[in-house]
């Protein structure tokens, strides 16, 4: 959850502001909706490619399918969750974009990974030490 609340806070808005300036130079006007589906060409295409590419994918894509969701208050219901994790092995295990992202590539990824990676053990100490755990 809250790598999503980082993702959407930096890549995502970096996207649709990239979009949007390569739509305006070009004359383009695209709906939101497409927008929504460029968005999601580009992020399964990066998916698969991560785990077609990275030698720790399938063994941790098989600890994460062995689990079962759980609601998070307010926010997701176990089946949401384990919706969204059937969509996401059905992608990688089926028919993917075969596009070339443009807009959100695998150095884009890595970079939040790395970044996140780092935040989120900062937040997590400091929630330890707040908590005495």
């Amino acid at each position: 959850m809250m790598t999503d609340y980082y993702w959407f806070r930096s890549v995502h808005p970096q996207f649709v502001e990239q979009v949007r300036e390569d739509d305006q130079r070009e004359g383009i006007v695209r709906t939101k909706e497409e927008v929504s589906c460029l968005y999601y060409q580009e992020t399964d295409q990066i998916d698969v490619n991560l785990y077609q590419n990275a030698g720790w994918s399938k063994e941790v894509w098989s600890a994460l399918n062995g689990t079962s969701g759980y609601d998070m208050t307010d926010r997701l219901t176990a089946n949401e969750i384990e919706r969204w994790r059937d969509r996401t092995f059905t992608l990688l295990h089926g028919k993917e974009p075969g596009i070339v992202p443009c807009y959100i590539t695998e150095e884009i990824v890595q970079a939040f990974a790395a970044r996140t990676v780092r935040r989120l053990i900062d937040l997590l100490g400091e929630w330890n030490r707040q908590t005495g755990s």
